[in-house]
């Protein structure tokens, strides 16, 4: 017995020895093969050689976007939760045909740093949240809307003042990093803005090492990507002054030419050209001063970044304005913006901000937070999209009005109602048992619902 045990012990050993160098030569070999495999992974949303986004499918996709405010600023919370749930700002987006928001972050976003009650008093479900994981929520929210998340995270502060490059390096890579990690198996985030509003003091292959933002953007977009393989970088352009560039007077961020002369290092694939917009209510140039300034917008746009849609995925910023809140030249560059777009075939972009406007922030939204259809209209032909009607005032009063409309559509109804919010301007209301007063041409049987409860009706307006 004892004999048998101690082969049976040798044997062990032997095995175990030999497990292990397999074990070395099989993490050698399987580090070995990721390293092979990573370059060529699926992107979820890749750029087009051909100058636009296409989806895993190989199918063309337009990111129909607008700048959620919030997560880098003191109050560190999306906008719009003071008065309404997550749901119903989400809400209010579908039914303007938005497809995607750009988030903007600061580095206290991303710790477990404690967010007033008053930012999220329109939501019960998010008091207590702290700002990541607030921030999770609001993630999470959009992408189960299969809607697009792409991050901005700028090297700055959380108070919503002009970047400027070297601020706080160290701290802005780690974010970077970090973001990256966290989000980049999260469906529906597709990636990064390596930029906010314009770096004030950005250079393209100039002498200063910290400001200059084609070798600061190529090392950023390696750390991100050696994070999340699979995400999208976007790069602003830098101001005036630049190499490679006209003389005229440039908006931070908004000025592209460079790229001509001095590529960035980043592949192709995962590179978004992202130039940062400003009309005369945020950006006091000279060119605004003549009565038709306007129609010299599009050539110097062409210049600064539409000439290199041919081989780059494009996606504009606008910053926004007031549309006539602020400066009246505003509505003007404004039309124009949206026109050139539209005439160019640049119909991916992220126009303006989700928040009460005024003459300074680009907000889309009235003081009441219902969207203004005005402004609604300019991004609607930026995105080439058909109808020019206004849109409806909000999810929320649409919804309080249409069921105004149920409650005196019957008053000696018995039964059950059931209210279903669609989130744009219609809803349904739901009757068990069916009315024997009910018109048959103003209901409709529910196919969904046919089946396990025949006796139920769909009253839908619009």
């Amino acid at each position: 017995m004892t004999a048998r045990t101690d082969r049976a012990r040798q044997s062990l050993v032997s095995c175990v020895a030999a497990t292990q160098e397999t074990s070395m030569q099989s993490r050698t070999h399987l580090f070995l093969m990721l390293a092979l495999l990573a370059p060529v992974t699926a992107l979820a949303v890749q750029a087009d050689p051909r100058g636009g986004l296409v989806d895993a499918q190989g199918q063309a996709l337009q990111m129909r976007g607008v700048t959620w405010p919030g997560f880098d600023r003191t109050a560190l919370a999306a906008a719009g939760l003071r008065d309404s749930t997550l749901a119903q700002v989400v809400d209010q987006m579908q039914a303007a045909d938005i497809n995607a928001v750009r988030v903007p972050v600061c580095a206290a976003a991303l710790q477990a740093t404690p967010v007033a009650a008053a930012e999220v008093a329109g939501d019960p479900a998010l008091r207590g949240l702290d700002a990541s994981q607030l921030l999770d929520a609001v993630v999470r929210a959009v992408s189960r809307r299969g809607m697009q998340v792409m991050f901005a995270f700028a090297d700055g502060r959380c108070d919503d003042s002009a970047p400027q490059l070297g601020t706080q390096p160290q701290t802005w890579m780690r974010g970077l990093t970090s973001l990256a990690r966290r989000y980049r198996d999260t469906t529906g985030v597709i990636g990064i803005d390596l930029g906010s509003s314009g770096y004030r003091n950005a250079s393209w292959s100039g002498t200063a090492a910290e400001a200059d933002w084609n070798r600061v953007a190529s090392r950023a977009a390696a750390s991100v990507l050696t994070q999340a393989p699979r995400w999208l970088v976007g790069v602003e352009g830098v101001g005036s002054n630049a190499v490679c560039s006209d003389s005229a007077r440039k908006a931070a961020g908004s000025n592209l030419q460079p790229l001509a002369c001095a590529p960035l290092r980043i592949a192709s694939r995962h590179l978004v050209l992202m130039p940062k917009l400003a009309g005369p209510d945020r950006d006091a140039a000279d060119a605004f001063a003549a009565p038709d300034f306007a129609q010299a917008l599009p050539a110097a746009w062409q210049r600064d970044f539409g000439q290199f849609a041919r081989n780059h995925a494009v996606v504009p910023v606008s910053l926004g304005g007031g549309m006539g809140d602020g400066d009246p030249r505003d509505p003007a560059w404004q039309t124009a913006l949206s026109t050139y777009l539209a005439g160019t075939g640049l119909r991916s972009a992220f126009l303006g901000s989700w928040e009460a406007g005024n003459a300074n922030n680009g907000g889309l939204l009235a003081k009441d937070g219902s969207p203004r259809a005005d402004k609604l209209q300019v991004l609607h032909q930026a995105w080439g999209i058909t109808s020019a009607a206004p849109v409806a005032a909000s999810a929320k009063r649409a919804a309080a009005k249409n069921v105004s409309k149920a409650t005196t559509w019957n008053s000696t109804f018995t039964g059950t109602a059931t209210y279903t919010g669609s989130g744009y301007s219609g809803g349904a209301l739901l009757l068990d048992p069916i009315p024997s007063t009910a018109l048959p041409h103003s209901i409709q049987r529910n196919s969904t619902l046919a089946a396990s409860r025949p006796r139920w009706l769909a009253l839908i307006w619009k």
